[in-house]
């Protein structure tokens, strides 16, 4: 194998023609069963042989009309023998319509820009056979040659199954007025019936606060004196008149740590309260155990410290 220099006048060897031109060269067949009985043992009928040539590895053919080639197209191909087989040309040249995913590099990296050009704002979508196939966005929503999506006005309907943070509705509470709850483009708007303004002076018929209040200003009391047939935790912050003895007690922890109301003494003479069980009067004067309203509207406010006892303030007496 390989390549020979011939001489004018030099004696050309049956070996030599075999090897170096019949071998390299490219035969030309009329078909696959033409090029099949043309090779044979290499060895002459003089000697025993058939006289045909021996198929080697790397030799060529070209068939006039390859109707047992691998895509079965009947249309003429060239050939090369891989010392097994012969091996058709789609292998070694590529033949229009025959380039195959393995036939492209992963690292190719083929442009964009060598793809069938589409039409602008168009996108690559696969059909229904998973062809990718360029179309045009449509429906609620188009998108521009630079990649921009517009959503068209009043066709995207927010319903209880988006997810995500959200407010569904608005439901207005006691005191509260809410108008303008629902509808596109609502503007909802919460009232209650006065202005709680820091500049404002609302008013409110009770109030409770858990920790402490601080007042800038004065503090304005309209308590009005209530009469009282016993003393219970509902008068805590009242003023109470009371006529005639009453008991009070902490038995069964009825009374709120911080509780306070004034007695005042409506009978016409002076009033005792008496300690019941469990109770502590922190007071001075004493009257034993009890505190007593020395005379006709005499006052004293009562202040309540669990695990203490009453602070007793007034006008009181021992006797």
């Amino acid at each position: 194998m390989g390549v020979k220099l011939f001489v004018s006048g030099e004696i050309a060897y049956a070996a030599d023609v075999n090897e170096f031109l019949m071998e390299q060269s490219i035969a030309k067949f009329a078909n696959v069963a033409a090029r099949n009985v043309a090779f044979g043992n290499g060895i002459p009928i003089s000697q025993g042989g058939d006289g045909k040539p021996q198929l080697k590895e790397g030799q060529f053919c070209y068939l006039e009309e390859n109707s047992l080639s691998s895509n079965g197209s009947g249309t003429p191909e060239v050939q090369f023998y891989n010392g097994t087989t012969w091996v058709g040309a789609e292998n070694f040249a590529v033949s229009d319509g025959e380039i195959t995913d393995v036939k492209v590099n992963a690292a190719a990296a083929i442009q964009l820009s060598k793809l069938a050009a589409g039409t602008s704002g168009q996108i690559v979508v696969c059909d229904s056979s998973g062809v990718p196939t360029y179309v045009t966005l449509s429906g609620d929503a188009t998108i521009s040659n630079s990649g921009v999506i517009t959503v068209g006005g009043n066709t995207v309907a927010l319903g209880t199954d988006t997810t995500g943070d959200y407010v569904a509705s608005l439901v207005a509470g006691t005191g509260i007025t809410l108008t303008n709850n629902s509808g596109e483009s609502a503007t909802p708007t919460i009232a209650i019936g006065q202005s709680v303004a820091t500049t404002a002076s609302p008013t409110f018929a009770n109030m409770t606060l858990s920790g402490s209040l601080s007042v800038a200003g004065n503090v304005v009391s309209h308590a009005i004196p209530e009469t009282a047939a016993s003393l219970t935790n509902a008068i805590d912050g009242k003023i109470v008149k009371v006529s005639s003895g009453l008991a009070l007690t902490t038995t069964g922890g009825s009374w709120t740590n911080g509780t306070q109301f004034t007695v005042i003494n409506t009978s016409a003479s002076a009033l005792t309260i008496t300690a019941s069980t469990g109770t502590t009067f922190l007071a001075a004067p004493l009257s034993g155990s009890n505190v007593k309203l020395r005379a006709q509207y005499s006052t004293a406010t009562f202040i309540y410290e669990q695990g203490t006892g009453w602070y007793v303030i007034g006008d009181l007496t021992s006797t």
